[in-house]
């Protein structure tokens, strides 16, 4: 595998585990809604 498929692969992953961060904090600030705070 030369490097440009290693940085393909690479980049494809961290997207796909800072999109999975995104999802978290969109729940967490639902919840905190939901219990009348909101974030800053």
């Amino acid at each position: 595998m030369d490097f440009i498929e290693k940085t393909r692969i690479r980049m494809e992953n961290w997207i796909t585990h800072n999109n999975h961060h995104q999802e978290e904090y969109e729940m967490l600030a639902e919840q905190l809604e939901t219990a009348g705070k909101a974030l800053l």
